[in-house]
């Protein structure tokens, strides 16, 4: 369903076990509202899965905006936004 969609109604992921957000490339544009995120986080604290695009967790989104908020959860780290084209210049020229 679309972010719009589920903004209207976030409780509707106790409905599932696992929630899936993110997928289509350039998700970081879509950023989740805070009470939703909030609705998320308990959601896994209560040992629901979520799987989500590395779009939605990345540089652009730090930790204060959508999902970046609750990042901890997913036990991954987040380098700078093109750190990896500084790091393997022969690949990102």
């Amino acid at each position: 369903m679309p972010i719009s969609q589920f903004e209207t109604n976030p409780n509707i992921i106790w409905n599932y076990d696992v929630i899936m957000q993110g997928t289509w490339d350039g998700n970081a544009q879509n950023i989740i509202s805070d009470a939703s995120i909030a609705v998320i986080g308990n959601y896994i604290k209560a040992g629901k899965g979520i799987l989500t695009g590395h779009d939605t967790l990345g540089a652009e989104t730090g930790t204060t905006k959508g999902l970046g908020k609750i990042r901890d959860y997913f036990k991954i780290k987040i380098r700078k936004l093109w750190d990896s084209c500084k790091q393997y210049p022969s690949i990102y020229k």
